[in-house]
């Protein structure tokens, strides 16, 4: 069989984790298209949705999720966005008003601490 090496002897074992990795890899994989799909049907341009997901999940998510591991810490704000990666390379108003809002928007929801995005005062 491809997932074994020798003498039975499985190539990884996730016997003792509380999903498969093939079930992880799966789930990664839906839900990054699904939320393509979304910003996609909302306006935004789809290589323009995959590169700001991709950044996110990518780059700023496994940096957050290192700093909250290594350091204890209960919760982080990152302090950069997919958007400013996207800015080195090309200029944000060259992205058109529908990308812009959606980018804003993703900003907001994706990366930063909702608690102080309420729309109804209190």
């Amino acid at each position: 069989m491809a997932d074994r090496l020798g003498a039975g002897k499985p190539l990884l074992d996730d016997s003792r984790e509380l999903m498969s990795y093939r079930a992880a890899f799966i789930g990664l994989f839906c839900g990054f298209t699904g939320i393509v799909l979304w910003l996609s049907v909302a306006g935004m341009n789809p290589y323009l949705a995959a590169v700001q997901m991709g950044i996110y999940l990518f780059i700023v998510a496994v940096i957050m999720t290192r700093a909250v591991s290594e350091a204890g810490l209960l919760m982080t704000e990152t302090s950069f966005l997919p958007s400013h990666l996207i800015r080195l390379v090309m200029p944000l108003p060259s992205l058109g008003a529908a990308n812009l809002s959606l980018i804003g928007m993703t900003d907001i929801v994706f990366t930063r601490d909702l608690r102080g995005v309420s729309c109804c005062p209190r």
